[in-house]
């Protein structure tokens, strides 16, 4: 082989490594600006599913104001407290002036909640534990994404706190 001919193989070799690495910056920029759009466009779960059900509840519920709490503990539970209008703070836990669900979170890429049912405490972890801490003594039921449900659950978790208002259509 004429040493020329290694020479433009050699020649030739590089330029193609350097188009390649060419691409690579551009492939990487790519990248940069996809991860960006990406950070723009997620929602984290309480602001794309918990914040909008409190708002909804707002308007079943119209002289009550909802409040987000959570994420907390083992089970990321995320409760929506819907308190009286024009309760002071002090008096916000007393009789009904707060009623409650509590969330927690199944597959959410799939938009799947769970709502913690308070009904009945299964005495699984023994007080103290890190379990019962956490709540882990109630069971789950799958939010079917249906507000007439959802209002039923409210009512009937809360109803050892007196009469629940919302408006009747």
């Amino acid at each position: 082989m004429p040493l020329k001919q290694i020479q433009s193989q050699f020649i030739e070799t590089q330029n193609h490594v350097r188009k390649i690495e060419e691409r690579i910056v551009m492939r990487k920029k790519q990248i940069e600006r996809l991860e960006t759009k990406k950070a723009k466009t997620q929602v984290f779960w309480i602001t794309g599913l918990i914040k909008p059900i409190a708002k909804a509840l707002e308007e079943v519920y119209p002289n009550r104001v909802a409040d987000v709490l959570g994420p907390f503990g083992l089970d990321a539970e995320t409760a929506i407290h819907l308190y009286k209008k024009g309760i002071s703070n002090e008096k916000r836990f007393d009789d009904d002036n707060c009623i409650s669900i509590t969330f927690r979170p199944g597959n959410i890429e799939q938009g799947i909640l769970y709502i913690k049912d308070t009904r009945h405490n299964t005495r699984r972890f023994q007080k103290g534990t890190i379990g019962e801490l956490n709540g882990m003594n109630y069971k789950s039921i799958e939010f079917d994404w249906n507000l007439n449900t959802l209002v039923e659950l409210i009512n009937e978790f809360n109803s050892h706190k007196g009469g629940v208002d919302h408006d009747e259509d």
